[in-house]
C-alpha cells in the first residue's frame, strides 16, 4: 500500500467537475513521498490503481519517474475491435453504437489516453499512441512490453546509483 492505510481511510476523494474522477488527494502522504524526502530515488511503472485525477498520479505522489496507464488495463484489454465484434464490448466501434437518446454522441472510448509517462513536477504525456490511432490488442501488448522493458532498464539504472531506491510496479 502506498499510504500504509486501508483505502477507506486514505481520504479518497471524488472530483466532480466536467468529468468524474477519484483518487488520492494531494494532501495524502505516500511512502514514496517520505522516501523521496529522505534522498531515495523513486519510480513507478505499470498499473497504478490510486486514482484517475491528476493529483493522484504517481509523479504527483512522490515518485521521481512514473509510466502508467491512465485507465485500468483490464478496461483497455476489452476495448478492442475484436471484443466489439465478439459482443463483449458493445458500442466501442461506431458500427455497434446505436443509442438515439445519448446526450453526447461524439464520446467514444477511442479517444481515451492510454499509457503516460511523467517526471516529478512535470505534466504527464501520452506515449505509444499517435493522434487518431485506434486502440487494439496489439497496442495493449505493446504497452505491457514497454512496461516490462522499462522495468528492466530502470532496475539497471537504479542499481548503479549509490543512493537508495524505492521502486513500485503494477505489472
Amino acid at each position: 500500500m502506498m499510504t500504509g492505510r486501508q483505502p477507506v481511510r486514505t481520504g479518497l476523494k471524488e472530483v466532480k467537475v466536467a468529468l468524474v474522477g477519484e483518487g488520492l488527494p494531494a494532501s495524502e502522504v505516500t511512502i514514496a513521498e517520505v522516501l523521496s524526502q529522505a534522498g531515495y530515488n523513486t519510480a513507478h511503472i505499470g498499473k497504478w490503481h490510486m486514482g484517475d485525477i491528476e493529483e493522484s498520479y504517481p509523479h504527483n505522489q512522490g515518485f521521481d519517474f512514473a509510466a502508467f496507464p491512465i485507465h485500468q488495463q483490464v478496461q483497455l484489454a476489452w476495448m478492442t475491435t475484436d471484443a466489439d465484434h465478439a459482443n463483449t464490448m458493445i458500442g466501442f466501434m461506431g458500427s455497434s453504437y446505436s443509442d438515439p437518446y445519448a446526450i453526447d454522441t461524439k464520446f467514444k472510448p477511442f479517444g481515451l489516453v492510454t499509457g503516460v509517462e511523467a517526471r516529478k513536477g512535470e505534466e504527464a504525456h501520452e506515449v505509444g499512441m499517435q493522434p487518431g490511432e485506434q486502440w487494439s490488442q496489439a497496442k495493449y501488448n505493446e504497452l505491457n512490453q514497454r512496461y516490462q522493458d522499462q522495468t528492466l532498464d530502470l532496475l539497471r539504472d537504479l542499481s548503479a546509483k549509490t543512493s537508495p531506491s524505492f521502486y513500485s510496479t503494477g505489472l
